[in-house]
């Protein structure tokens, strides 16, 4: 097994460990340590996935299990109820330590997930010289500080993410989400997100286009110091743009310092567009039709790597209604792993598969592979009267390890004693064979 191999496999298992040991519910534990606890991690992604495929994230889970109106696939490879719980309890941090993450990393929850997925992503794919930069919102209602509220988007509110993808084939190479104000940031929001993202690309000659949120002279300076051109469009009132009469429609004037080259083009009656690109040279421009610059219709073809992205998810989408943000920003890494994945099989087997086959073909590998396995739960072995104790009435948790005097109804199968939420993790240790 080569390294990239192994950085995945270590992933994986960390995730499934993270899973269920960190998940705040005794009735979890007993499958954590044993090869179910993978298998069902396994079978749940791959129904994750097979729900989108079919379009029905907003179904009711009863619906995708019922008799006459839901697929076999979900019957057979876990039951409905613990398809439930593991979506109430899986967590990717440690509460005992979050506090203390929590005042250095807003993103703390999720972040050791995304530094790996982004890590794994960069390892995996060389992309084309034409790179994209733009954002991406998405959509989730979840309870979270840095919950962002566009007005021009589709869906309104959502948590926000600066995305660097591929022109060519779409392929997400670095991501980061945007948490707020960041006192420690010296330069300006667009130029601090394009060098953050294409720090890993730097010195290998690639091109990165932005709309005018990025776009600045600042920003093409520091890319060509890193032996990166920007094509990208400017706002017209941003500093060091120099200013100029009104053009005649489909009327051009250009501008050059040092490497810059600035074009400002009569696109409409009322719209003037201004493009900063250190690609291009000179003035040329076509010779019929709106004559536009070369360096317009460049960033016309380059634009909309990120844009597309976007949609891909969408179409397709893990997505589950949710009030934890955590689990949002999961669902949205899995939309973009799929489509991750399926770019890498496309380019190694050559293969013409649709998009939506593939991640039916995804499905069934991750849920049949375990179906014959020996060592599968049955729905009797994981209902909450044989994994867990239940309380008759709320009563004080007696463990006591994180928490004052919380109230609880779940019982230690172990030690007997009730145990909250909080103390969950301590409990699981003292009571680990």
């Amino acid at each position: 097994m080569d390294s990239r191999d192994a950085d995945c496999t270590d992933w994986s298992l960390a995730v499934t460990e993270r899973l269920y040991c960190q998940a705040g519910a005794n009735r979890l534990y007993t499958h954590c340590h044993s090869p179910s606890g993978c298998i069902q991690t396994a079978d749940r992604l791959g129904l994750l996935y097979l729900r989108g495929v079919m379009n029905a994230k907003n179904f009711p889970l009863d619906l995708l299990w019922s008799d006459e109106y839901g697929c076999q696939a979900f019957k057979k490879s876990m039951p409905r109820n613990l398809f439930r719980q593991i979506k109430t309890f899986i967590r990717f941090d440690s509460r005992t330590t979050r506090k203390e993450r929590i005042k250095d990393d807003k993103f703390c929850m999720m972040s050791w997930v995304l530094s790996r997925f982004v890590a794994n992503c960069q390892k995996a794919y060389i992309p084309n010289v034409s790179l994209t930069v733009d954002e991406q919102l998405f959509p989730t209602k979840a309870r979270c500080r840095f919950t962002q509220f566009m007005p021009s988007k589709p869906d309104k509110f959502g948590i926000k993410f600066w995305i660097l993808a591929e022109l060519n084939s779409k392929y997400c190479l670095n991501m980061k989400p945007h948490l707020g104000k960041d006192d420690e940031r010296v330069t300006s929001l667009g130029t601090h997100v394009v060098v953050t993202l294409m720090e890993p690309y730097f010195g290998r000659g690639y091109n990165v286009t932005t709309d005018n949120f990025f776009t600045s002279a600042e920003l093409a300076k520091k890319l060509l110091d890193k032996c990166t051109s920007i094509v990208g469009t400017v706002r017209l009132n941003r500093k060091k743009i120099p200013a100029s009469s009104k053009l005649a429609m489909h009327n051009s004037i250009f501008f050059s310092s040092d490497s810059l080259n600035l074009v400002k083009y009569q696109a409409k009656q009322l719209k003037t567009v201004a493009l900063l690109s250190t690609l291009h040279k000179g003035a040329a421009c076509q010779t019929d039709g709106k004559k536009k610059p070369e360096s317009v219709l460049y960033y016309n073809e380059n634009k909309c790597g990120v844009d597309m992205l976007d949609s891909m998810c969408t179409q397709m989408s893990t997505k589950a209604g949710c009030r934890r943000w955590p689990l949002a920003v999961f669902f949205n890494l899995l939309d973009i792993a799929g489509i991750n994945a399926w770019i890498i099989f496309a380019k190694t087997t050559g293969s013409r598969m649709s998009r939506r086959q593939f991640l039916r073909q995804l499905s069934v590998e991750l849920t049949e592979g375990t179906t014959s396995s020996k060592h599968r739960p049955t729905a009797a072995s994981v209902s909450p009267s044989s994994t867990a104790g239940q309380l008759g009435t709320r009563v004080n948790c007696q463990v006591r390890a994180a928490c004052k005097r919380n109230r609880t109804t779940v019982m230690c199968d172990v030690c007997k004693r009730p145990v909250c939420g909080k103390c969950m993790a301590a409990i699981c240790e003292q009571c680990r064979p």
